[in-house]
């Protein structure tokens, strides 16, 4: 709609509405200009696409286009004018421990919207009595900003209030943990009781999570220890091949949508670029003949892991895309050639069997890859211990196929 809006708001040349993707246009610095203020209204944060616009990273890209005393103004949607759920106090502190984490100054007013300023300049820290002076000396006199709304929404009893809340916690929602999206499902739970036993079980009681890996770690001992190990490993290695493609290239898609920006036509080359290597990989492993391919597919995994843990907050704008189609193209090459390689292992001598049983444990793993990595795990543990027990995974299930390579 901004052709629409447009037409009937005719702005003035001194305001620029920003149509592009928020994080695409501050992180490549594509407007030379510096700004007095810059209104930030992401959305809530309920998904990573909007609460990216609330990290340190994305903030302080915003900073440096801000003048020396600009403002970022941003108003949120939770109510503190007369009540501060322990839900929204969690929100509203991390909110301000990012916002402080990229600004010296920070102020929070309270409201049926608890609208937040930041800068470098200590402007935004005024009392209300000041707040209140300068505004009956201006030039015009506001509709709505007035002496009178300004007593009641800046009274005594209500700063103190969500100055209290905010000082609750000292979290703050980053690229590596964004903790916003979870603290909104909370927050939005309270109606359902369902879904808040659910939500708080998942995100508030993290002691689950060793689950995980000790139902990984049956099921290894379980494939390494059977008669047949050789073939019955091939299972844990389909299981693994569909754990590692969709967490990775989840991930993949979060911190290139996390540094760069989302647009539409750069994330269908990502995923072309991703199905391209699939494709590859198990034709040309296929090609090749697939005894002991495992080895350098499982070693190509957990080396693509190791370099984008140690690299992927170090690329510039301009070569990010490039990075993760390589990222990208380089796991599903691996992948797609592990998939051959537990075909081998498993169905060995079996060219005419129904292949549902390791197609079952491969989509078994997908399943963990999609549902549990990026939307579970990555807030809980954060991005790079997340990588990091991918990683694991994959030096597993190399130990495993050597142990098996003879059985």
């Amino acid at each position: 709609m901004s052709s629409a809006i447009d037409d009937l708001i005719q702005f003035k040349t001194a305001i620029v509405r920003l149509h592009d993707d928020q994080l695409s246009f501050f992180t490549r610095k594509s407007f030379s200009r510096e700004f007095d203020i810059i209104i930030l209204d992401p959305g809530e944060p309920d998904n990573y696409k909007n609460s990216r616009l609330l990290t340190d990273r994305f903030l302080g890209a915003v900073r440096m286009m801000l003048t020396a005393d600009g403002i970022i103004y941003f108003p949120s949607s939770y109510d503190s004018d007369r009540y501060i759920s322990k839900e929204e106090k969690k929100l509203l502190s991390v909110i301000n421990s990012t916002l402080a984490r990229a600004f010296n100054h920070v102020n929070a007013w309270p409201g049926e919207m608890t609208l937040f300023f930041a800068s470098d300049d200590p402007v935004v820290n005024l009392p209300p009595d000041s707040i209140l002076a300068r505004a009956g000396n201006l030039d015009y006199e506001p509709q709505y900003i007035n002496e009178t709304y300004l007593s009641d929404r800046l009274a005594e009893m209500k700063t103190t209030r969500l100055d209290a809340a905010l000082g609750s916690a000292d979290r703050i929602n980053s690229i590596n943990r964004p903790v916003l999206p979870f603290l909104q499902a909370i927050y939005r739970a309270r109606a359902e009781g369902f879904d808040r036993r659910l939500i708080s079980f998942l995100f508030t009681n993290s002691l689950w999570v060793i689950i995980i890996p000790v139902v990984i770690m049956a099921l290894f001992m379980v494939s390494v220890m059977r008669r047949q190990r050789r073939r019955i490993f091939g299972l844990f290695l389909y299981f693994t091949a569909g754990v590692a493609s969709l967490a990775l290239e989840l991930i993949s898609f979060y911190v290139y949508q996390s540094s760069a920006g989302s647009l539409y036509s750069e994330m269908a080359v990502l995923i072309g670029v991703f199905m391209l290597g699939l494709a590859l990989g198990t034709y040309y492993s296929y090609r090749a003949g697939p005894e002991n391919l495992e080895f350098p597919a499982l070693l190509l995994i957990l080396t693509a892991g190791l370099v984008f843990l140690a690299t992927f907050d170090r690329i510039s704008p301009g070569a990010i895309i490039f990075y993760h189609m390589l990222f990208l193209f380089t796991t599903a090459l691996a992948t797609g050639s592990l998939f051959v390689a537990a075909t081998d292992r498993y169905y060995f001598g079996k060219a005419d069997s129904n292949r549902g049983t390791g197609y079952a444990f491969e989509i078994a793993g997908s399943a963990v890859g999609a549902l549990i990595a990026t939307t579970v795990l990555l807030p809980i543990i954060g991005l790079q211990w997340l990588l990091v027990s991918i990683v694991a995974l994959a030096a597993v299930a190399l130990i495993g196929a050597i142990l098996t390579a003879q059985g």
